[in-house]
């Protein structure tokens, strides 16, 4: 086998153990600034209660959080409006002022991991949960 073939070779068999990595690794995503779109970035802040913002929505690799620095008043409510929304794992963990997260039923929420709700919220999703 020639010197070329064997490195090709190599290559090939080291190449998916390097995506690997870059498949897995969620980015987390903190809502903030209260009412607002889900598609909207600059709800989207890579901390809690931070101000510094991913540049897109977020994606089914990504974790989103909704907390106690997501809204800063009662009856606030979070918009989906995309056809279709994704994300690794959502959490509304103590959230307060019973913000809302709403969809019509032409919506679909896509989540790839696992979804935790706070019993100080309201769950207004009419669409599809996959």
């Amino acid at each position: 086998m020639s010197t070329f073939l064997r490195k090709l070779k190599l290559t090939f068999s080291i190449l998916p153990f390097l995506l690997i990595p870059q498949l897995t690794n969620a980015i987390d995503y903190y809502w903030v600034g209260g009412s607002g779109n889900w598609s909207d970035i600059s709800h989207w802040a890579t901390s809690s209660g931070g101000t510094t913002f991913h540049n897109v929505a977020p994606t089914a690799s990504d974790n989103v959080f909704f907390d106690a620095n997501s809204f800063s008043g009662p009856g606030q409510v979070v918009l989906v409006n995309n056809d279709n929304i994704f994300c690794q794992d959502m959490s509304w963990s103590q959230v307060g002022g019973n913000p809302t997260v709403r969809a019509t039923d032409s919506r679909l929420l896509n989540i790839i991991g696992s979804v935790q709700l706070d019993g100080n919220m309201i769950f207004d999703f009419a669409g599809d949960i996959v």
